[in-house]
């Protein structure tokens, strides 16, 4: 699996930056994931291991399952705590199930 920026994969993440944003407003970031295995992934879920423990960060829309090749969007809310006074980059960790089909001849 590869994260993007852009739906064109051209421009790879290590991590996910959404800058600095006000207290007591938030901010909406798209990330692509491209699923660049020969197999269906399933049961995705996403979680942020190195996110500060004052911070939160609100997925509102990522796929479950993704074809072989297939690039989706994930849509990523973060709202900043009151103390949070620094730009936010943080690395996004994606588990899932990898399933194989046998070929039918």
């Amino acid at each position: 699996m590869k994260i993007f920026e852009d739906n064109k994969c051209k421009k790879q993440l290590n991590v996910v930056h959404f800058g600095t944003v006000d207290a007591q407003s938030q901010k909406e970031l798209v990330v692509y994931l491209q699923n660049n295995s020969g197999a269906v992934l399933e049961n995705l879920t996403f979680s942020f291991p190195k996110l500060p423990d004052t911070e939160k960060l609100e997925i509102i829309n990522a796929p479950k399952t993704m074809q072989p090749n297939a690039i989706e969007s994930i849509k990523i809310r973060w709202k900043p705590s009151l103390n949070f006074k620094s730009a936010l980059s943080v690395s996004l960790e994606i588990a899932g199930s990898e399933i194989f089909y046998a070929n039918a001849k």
